[in-house]
């Protein structure tokens, strides 16, 4: 989870190419995170891992992970993992309609939610019933979407 900045070359008739600089632009500071919030870090980035895919233009993710990654550990690590995880299966176009899989109030609440930066989960935010509800929903589309249950999942229900 640190941001760096990285300078290739890369020849014209090469497949790999050469890092002539790496700057270090912010690195997330572990050692002052609490346990339930390195769980999490470590879970955003199994999803990264998940769904980036090399091939393609991950500059979506990389802003959504910055976005939260700026705004941590001011929220709730788990306000801001139902977000992440909700705006993930948007950006990868897996996200039904919520309407058909939570309540309609949940729905509506949750999609004017998604319309904010996660900064603004500070004023607007789940209460506990509806992040329970919606870590089950994402959890299971998430699992649905990648065809395996995910091992820090497992991780932060047994630790938790």
């Amino acid at each position: 989870m640190t941001r760096v900045r990285i300078l290739v070359r890369r020849n014209e008739n090469q497949d790999l190419g050469t890092i002539e600089n790496c700057e270090l632009i912010k690195a997330l500071p572990l050692h002052e995170l609490d346990f339930e919030q390195s769980l999490h870090v470590s879970y955003f980035v199994e999803l990264l891992t998940e769904f980036a895919r090399e091939e393609n233009d991950s500059s979506q993710l990389f802003r959504l992970m910055k976005a939260v990654l700026d705004v941590y550990p001011e929220i709730s690590v788990r306000q801001l993992a139902r977000y992440f995880e909700l705006w993930l299966l948007r950006l990868e176009g897996v996200l039904p309609a919520l309407g058909s899989l939570v309540s309609k109030e949940l729905a509506l609440k949750t999609l004017q939610i998604l319309k904010q930066p996660p900064e603004n989960l500070k004023i607007t935010s789940w209460n506990p019933p509806e992040l329970r509800q919606l870590e089950n929903t994402t959890q299971k589309l998430i699992e649905y979407h990648l065809e395996k249950p995910l091992k820090t999942v497992r991780m932060l229900k047994e630790l938790l």
